[in-house]
């Protein structure tokens, strides 16, 4: 259970916002991820990726990916899934912090009946002292609208100043989620 200030009301008052013990049951999430019905979430998710990142095609309306000269992020409908979105969300976390990130800070954002959950994920600072920026800082959010989870998205962020080497190709990164 978590606390968080509710700015939805004039009061102020609190709410309360329970994470659901399957947001983090990794027993539902990895027979799902392989069976059938995870494996083709996968392989769909990598064919999207392949098709934007080789031929700059966007051809899913349950996709969307951007791609400039400091970030690269994407936006997945829930609606696809048929598990928890936020098992997944809070698998990509993991998966995020295992590629060598720390998790900087947590939050909830609220606006209206729309609220976001986000994780602010940055290289841990080993990597900092050595000028490595990883794949650059990463927010990683999940939105819900009425209640219910609408899209999970992934934003990376790097540097391209002398006080950094060049970030890892997101594809890189892409294949952590992604397996």
């Amino acid at each position: 259970m978590k606390l968080f200030k509710n700015n939805n009301t004039s009061t102020n008052e609190l709410s309360i916002e329970h994470l659901k013990e399957e947001d983090t049951d990794y027993e539902v999430f990895i027979p799902w991820k392989n069976d059938y019905s995870g494996n083709n979430f996968f392989e769909w998710l990598k064919s999207r990726y392949d098709d934007f990142e080789n031929c700059g095609i966007q051809n899913d309306k349950n996709i969307f990916f951007f791609k400039n000269e400091s970030t690269t992020a994407f936006r997945l409908s829930t609606e696809i899934l048929n598990i928890s979105p936020s098992v997944v969300w809070n698998y990509w976390k993991d998966e995020i912090i295992d590629a060598g990130y720390a998790l900087k800070n947590s939050e909830t954002e609220y606006r209206g009946t729309k609220n976001t959950l986000r994780y602010y994920l940055k290289p841990k600072l080993k990597y900092k002292i050595e000028g490595e920026q990883l794949f650059g800082n990463i927010t990683l959010e999940l939105i819900k609208s009425g209640g219910k989870p609408t899209y999970i998205m992934l934003k990376c962020t790097w540097y391209s100043d002398s006080n950094f080497k060049a970030a890892k190709n997101f594809s890189e990164l892409f294949r952590v989620l992604t397996n």
